[in-house]
């Protein structure tokens, strides 16, 4: 019969010696791995987040800008019946004496004027989820009377296509518009054609 308590078995003992930490060592380097993956995750995370709350800020300086050649179109071209209020004060400048749009230091002085529309709404006003960080500004140049027939035939067509009702004059808008942060600026130019 076999008895297992008469056998001379060996058993391995582990000691100090033979222990070198190589799983220690390599759980260590894997924990750098990760580590180093997950970091570059956050900062990729990180950029991407930036690169859509410019694009954000981009769209929404876009839309004020728009919204504010809709209201001089509307508010101050529309009911226009002469142009003598065309004198080179405020932001109605007469043919040739607009300021450059170009030059930063006008968007912030008199020689603009700030868009009241109500679509258009600051940083802070009640509502104003996503609003602008100031108001947006404009100028109008008057351009005179528009001769070309070419031209006359194509911006007349909203307003009365051909009833011969004398000449069409000619007006340029300039907009400018910030983001919601104010880093982001948008300018729009449009031209526009009107009988007086």
């Amino acid at each position: 019969m076999f008895n297992p308590a008469k056998q001379n078995v060996t058993r391995p003992y582990i000691t100090k010696h033979n222990q070198s930490g190589a799983v220690l060592v390599v759980s260590l380097i894997i924990l750098l791995v990760l580590t180093i993956l997950a970091l570059t995750s956050m900062q990729n995370t990180v950029f991407e987040e930036k690169m859509a709350s410019a694009v954000r800020d981009s769209r929404v300086a876009l839309e004020g800008t728009e919204a504010t050649l809709r209201e001089v179109e509307t508010s101050v071209i529309g009911p226009l019946a002469t142009t003598a209020d065309f004198d080179n004060s405020g932001c109605l400048y007469a043919a040739g004496a607009a300021p450059d749009p170009n030059d930063v230091s006008i968007w912030s002085t008199t020689e603009t004027c700030t868009a009241d529309t109500v679509n258009v709404r600051q940083t802070g006003e009640t509502g104003a989820e996503g609003g602008l960080a100031e108001a947006p500004r404009y100028f109008v140049e008057l351009l005179g009377e528009i001769t070309s027939p070419s031209v006359t035939e194509a911006m007349i067509c909203n307003y009365g296509c051909g009833t011969g009702e004398g000449a069409v004059t000619g007006f340029r808008v300039i907009a400018q518009s910030t983001g919601s942060t104010g880093t982001s600026v948008k300018m729009i130019g449009a031209y526009y054609g009107k009988r007086l």
